[in-house]
């Protein structure tokens, strides 16, 4: 079954930009570093995946040590959902 998947993904940092990776339970989606000038901003995600019913996982993963990441308003569907969810048929 086709979904989407939005997720605000954050970024704050002081010298270099922080880089990381999203995947879909083990499959990695894509890696991104916030090339833009500043010290804070954010990427509206829009992933569009095809998913078996069941549990799955979204992992935003950072990759190196500059700066933070942190998630936000996560939605399935355009419902708020976590990280791990669950899809139906």
């Amino acid at each position: 079954m086709i979904n989407e998947i939005t997720v605000d993904v954050y970024a704050s940092w002081s010298d270099s930009a922080p880089v990381y990776r999203i995947y879909m339970d083990t499959d990695l989606l894509t890696e991104r570093i916030f090339p833009w000038p500043g010290h804070e901003a954010f990427v509206r995600e829009k992933i569009i995946v095809d998913l078996e019913p069941g549990t799955h996982a979204l992992v935003v993963e950072q990759i190196n040590k500059n700066g933070s990441i942190t998630v936000k308003n996560m939605q399935l569907n355009g419902e708020p959902s976590s990280l791990n969810f669950t899809t139906h048929e």
